[in-house]
């Protein structure tokens, strides 16, 4: 294997790992940060799997470096001699307890990443951020001048992915080249049961109630591909919304429910229903000590309304994205053993 010039977190993700095929596609060498190799190596080779790579592939372009994100030293070594950066790493969560966390990985972490970029004077830095912290501050589709620095506005989390982006405009401002990618509600095969994928198995089990909010959706495909292209054309000191389309969440719900040929008839769970049981979980947590869903957060999250425009995206880069029906195929396709 040649000597890797691309560093890469979050490849175990769902964006990350499809990141890193695009790479392995490309014939690209990568240096992969991971908490624990035994564990990546097992994720890494289904996701390979699932697109006709064998796990060779690992050990041919491959080398990982375990550790955390949020050891300045270990970042600062790794990325000696590195050209490009992904930085796709970052800790999710609903629950605002989880606050001070989030602000370590995705703020402090996301530092960590920009200072070693800037000593080891990394050539490109693609850091992802998330559709959460664009809000929508006016009538009519949202492109990427439209958000807000009223955190009363945001989750937790969208404040954790603001600081790490907040870290990169500093380094852009210190000269490093680096751009920022502002996915929608990413669509995509995963092992893990959360996120979009824990929607498509209440589905696959008859779930009935649906909630009334809009928002964009995008293949994850689709990303990995943006993402690479947006290093390979030099771009840099910009933010891009990448969503291919807007629907509702009664409109995604049915399209899934097609595709597994399962019952396409939902109902809109009326706001006293929701209220009840968010304030039911609510008292679980508070006896439990462990976290249900949905919160509040959760609760406000998926009854929003937002239009999102991917005009920048597909101009830089006169591209072409994938269909949502194509999204849910690849996913039921990659998981058919499992639906």
């Amino acid at each position: 294997m040649e000597k890797p010039k691309i560093f890469l977190t979050g490849a175990t993700g769902l964006l990350g790992s499809h990141l890193l095929i695009e790479l392995i596609n490309e014939k690209k060498s990568v240096i992969v940060l991971v908490r624990n190799v035994e564990k990546a190596n097992e994720v890494l080779k289904t996701v390979l799997k699932w697109y006709g790579l064998e796990g060779s592939e690992l050990s041919d372009f491959v080398k990982f470096v375990e550790g955390e994100i949020t050891d300045i030293d270990l970042i600062n070594e790794s990325l000696l001699d590195i050209d490009v950066v992904y930085h796709c790493a970052g800790l999710i969560s609903l629950f605002n307890e989880d606050k001070w966390e989030m602000l370590k990985v995705n703020g402090e972490g996301t530092a960590n990443i920009v200072n070693a970029c800037i000593t080891q004077k990394v050539k490109q830095l693609l850091y992802v951020s998330s559709i959460s912290t664009i809000n929508k501050v006016a009538d009519g589709e949202v492109d990427e001048t439209l958000f807000t620095k009223d955190d009363t506005l945001l989750s937790a989390y969208a404040i954790s992915k603001r600081a790490g982006e907040n870290e990169v405009w500093r380094g852009i401002e210190e000269g490093l080249n680096a751009v920022i990618v502002n996915p929608s509600v990413i669509i995509g095969p995963s092992e893990k049961e959360t996120g979009t994928m824990a929607l498509f198995y209440r589905i696959k089990n008859g779930m009935k109630y649906i909630t009334t909010g809009l928002t964009g959706y995008v293949d994850v495909r689709d990303v990995a591909s943006i993402c690479f292209q947006l290093i390979e054309k030099k771009i840099a000191g910009e933010r891009f919304i990448v969503s291919a389309e807007n629907l509702s969440v009664l409109n995604f719900a049915e399209k899934i429910a097609k595709k597994l040929n399962v019952s396409a008839e939902f109902k809109i769970a009326p706001t006293w229903l929701l209220k009840l049981i968010v304030f039911i979980n609510g008292c679980r947590n508070f006896v439990t000590g462990k976290k249900y869903l949905p919160n509040k957060v959760a609760l406000k999250m998926v009854g929003n309304k937002s239009y999102y425009t991917n005009d920048k995206i597909v101009s830089a880069l006169n591209y072409n994205f994938r269909s949502i029906d194509s999204a849910i195929e690849n996913t039921i396709l990659k998981l058919n053993r499992r639906f």
